[in-house]
């Protein structure tokens, strides 16, 4: 080889390359759950973009039947963000600038929860277990799906609060994943509502203070700090267990 040429098999784009390749064997591998979870996170922006353009009507309509909005609030969001047609984002500042801190924080964490059960459900019913079929097709990702998912009640709900810490992957994508994969639905539901309260606190504190209501501006460095550092501790957390579950089986 010559001196200061990689090697085509270490070289970045043969590593783009395999993780392309990648990608496209489990969308493959998934079925009609491919599109699904592509759909899953696409959806929301769209349905984000929208909002943008009637938010002006919305929100001070919302404001104005607070009392009786509040199950309106919950149910629609429930029923929208758990079928991917509205971003969580959107629910959390809604919730912030209609019924202030602290009341929209528990609206919100209501509604959230919401949609997290419609779109687990709607994942378990219409995927067929897809997500564990695949896993099966990899030895790897079975081991730690079984010893990350399998191995006891409080492992689970400590993976799927980890999980939900960040915003990567998207809020519907893991509803639609968790289904799927048939996790244990009180634990779902618990990690989530302890996993997403951070950040959904962050967004309603933030449009709470918003002398009028627009979705484009509870965007500060606080936010992006938050992100990037959840993103890494949950990967990382994520990364260890999963580390020690596989030499935990390989030495069996």
């Amino acid at each position: 080889m010559r001196p200061g040429v990689a090697h085509p098999s270490t070289g970045e784009p043969f590593k783009l390359r395999r993780w392309w390749d990648t990608f496209k064997t489990v969308i493959l591998q998934l079925g009609s759950t491919g599109p699904m979870v592509l759909l899953a996170a696409a959806l929301p922006f769209v349905g984000g973009l929208t909002l943008l353009g009637v938010q002006h009507l919305i929100a001070p309509w919302m404001r104005g039947h607070v009392a009786w909005g509040v199950p309106l609030f919950v149910g629609a969001f429930s029923l929208l963000g758990g079928m991917a047609l509205l971003p969580s984002y959107a629910n959390s500042a809604l919730a912030g600038w209609v019924y202030g801190p602290l009341p929209g924080t528990l609206i919100a964490m209501t509604a959230m929860t919401g949609a997290a059960a419609v779109g687990y459900l709607f994942g378990r019913r219409a995927t067929h277990q897809r997500v564990a079929g695949v896993l099966a097709a990899h030895p790897r990702g079975q081991l730690i799906y079984d010893g990350l998912l399998n191995s006891g009640k409080l492992k689970a709900l400590l993976i799927i609060t980890l999980i939900r810490i960040p915003p990567v992957p998207p809020f519907a994508v893991t509803n639609l994943l968790m289904g799927s994969a048939r996790v244990w639905f009180p634990g779902y539901l618990l990690g989530t509502f302890i996993g997403i309260l951070p950040r959904t606190a962050m967004v309603v504190l933030a449009a709470a203070s918003l002398k009028h209501f627009d979705l484009r501006q509870p965007h500060h460095y606080g936010f992006v700090l938050y992100y990037a550092a959840s993103i890494l501790l949950a990967a990382a957390a994520i990364g260890w267990m999963a580390h020690r579950t596989v030499s935990r089986l390989c030495r069996q």
